[in-house]
């Protein structure tokens, strides 16, 4: 019985957070200008494909062979999860040394570099929750996934009305609580 109590708090908390994030695309088109819109989802577009070819397959690796090793599973994630980083970092190395050639191809023009940052940070946390959302449903600790992602939708979702309200929400800060 646990098991489907634990599946339905999951469940429904994916689809607050699916709900929240529909939400918010429309205030963000009223918010900002059409190229900032733009350049916000090319960016969310990019994050979202760059971010399972740095994972290597490691979050469905996890979920698939890991429940055989109860007794190592913590060490065998931190082991299977330097590569992953090691990667990730390579990729922001990458970003630094070709710059320009970056922010030309990705968005047809010069701006700043900031957003080189922001997208590398972006990737970054994107792999530690995917892989810590892989070890936890392992453990089988969906009340805790489910805490966790109900916490950042609920953050994500105040901090973007937050920023709406007070004028101070800009192409930065909407990146930010992507």
């Amino acid at each position: 019985m646990t098991f489907k109590k634990n599946l339905f708090t999951y469940g429904a908390v994916q689809i607050i957070d699916r709900i929240l994030a529909f939400l918010i695309t429309p205030i963000l088109l009223m918010s900002l200008t059409i190229g900032e819109f733009a350049i916000w989802g090319q960016t969310t577009v990019f994050i979202s494909l760059i971010t399972p070819m740095l994972m290597l397959g490691l979050p469905q690796a996890i979920v698939r062979f890991l429940p055989d090793y109860r007794n190592k599973q913590s060490d065998i994630v931190i082991l299977l999860l330097i590569p992953c980083l090691i990667l990730t970092l390579f990729f922001g190395i990458i970003l630094i040394v070709f710059e320009k050639a970056f922010l030309q191809l990705l968005y047809g023009d010069d701006i700043s570099n900031y957003f080189l940052l922001v997208i590398f940070l972006l990737v970054l946390s994107e792999i530690l929750y995917e892989i810590v959302v892989s070890y936890l449903r392992i453990s089988e600790q969906f009340k805790l996934i489910s805490l966790y992602l109900l916490t950042k939708s609920c953050l994500r979702s105040g901090l973007m009305f937050y920023f709406i309200i007070n004028g101070k929400l800009d192409l930065i800060s909407a990146m930010l609580l992507y």
